[in-house]
């Protein structure tokens, strides 16, 4: 797994021009440059999102998932069921609030 996490410092562009991943945005890999949050490369990111299903039919309230994904995973190993973490669910009939959540 820690050689996997490696994959965002040793990948290769397949068009320098063309935003691939994550990585090239211009936030991330500015906090990639020496001194900068993500410097180590030992650090790693996550997503954070969610998205809410109807319970019941006859209910108001929601249920929804809190799921994160590490970015510097490969794509193709970010989006597998293993490799997303459930960080809890919210239960309530209005949408998660991130502040109360963390």
């Amino acid at each position: 797994m820690y050689g996997q996490l490696q994959y965002a410092q040793n990948r290769t562009k397949q068009h320098a021009e063309n935003y691939e991943d994550i990585y090239d945005r211009t936030c991330y890999s500015s906090m990639r440059l020496p001194g900068g949050e993500l410097a180590d490369e030992n650090t790693f990111t996550l997503t954070w999102y969610t998205d809410g299903l109807q319970v019941f039919k006859s209910s108001k309230k929601q249920v929804w998932p809190l799921c994160f994904t590490i970015n510097e995973l490969p794509y193709s190993k970010r989006v597998k069921p293993e490799n997303i973490l459930l960080a809890g669910l919210w239960f309530a009939v209005q949408k998660p609030v991130p502040e109360i959540f963390f």
